[in-house]
């Protein structure tokens, strides 16, 4: 729970400091030459959120080694601030993450992604689905995600359930 509450709040502090000067322009050169994002563009992601919480969402993409962990974090503050965080076993391979989970207590499984959702307000934990890493190298990760998630509140209040759905271009941060 501790990983998951430093996430949270690395991801806030870096979507205050972090700029995008991308033109959407993906192009057939969707990897730069090898250095991450396609032709002007940098790293990115889009994705929609259906279910109790709804919204269209797109920002920056970036991830970081942690260890025996690979961190990809989305960061948006379209209608305000959310974000995206999966947690992978290092080294990442390319492949789909079938095994979703919303905390990891003792390491990640091969097939496994820890995956958590911030809307601005709540934070829900992946339930099932999964993501799928389509390319890697040192300097960036493509992938895309249709993700369950879940907020269970600490006070007993009432539960929310959502999807999110989307894709991403991840550079190295």
């Amino acid at each position: 729970m501790k990983k998951l509450i430093f996430m949270f709040l690395a991801a806030c502090a870096l979507s205050f400091t972090a700029c995008s000067s991308d033109d959407d322009d993906n192009g057939d050169d969707n990897n730069n030459g090898g250095n991450g994002g396609g032709s002007n563009t940098t790293a990115t992601f889009d994705y929609e959120v259906t279910g109790d919480d709804q919204a269209s969402r797109n920002g920056a993409a970036y991830f970081e080694e942690d260890g025996d962990e690979i961190n990809v974090i989305l960061t948006s503050s379209t209608d305000g601030f959310s974000n995206v965080s999966f947690n992978f076993k290092n080294p990442i391979d390319e492949k789909t993450y079938s095994e979703v989970t919303d905390v990891v207590f003792d390491g990640l499984g091969d097939d496994e992604v820890a995956v958590n959702y911030s809307n601005g307000s709540e934070v829900f934990g992946g339930t099932s689905g999964s993501v799928e890493i389509t390319e890697v190298s040192a300097t960036h990760i493509h992938g895309s995600f249709d993700v369950d998630v879940k907020y269970e509140p600490f006070d007993g209040g009432d539960t929310l359930t959502a999807n999110i759905q989307g894709t991403f271009i991840a550079d190295e941060d």
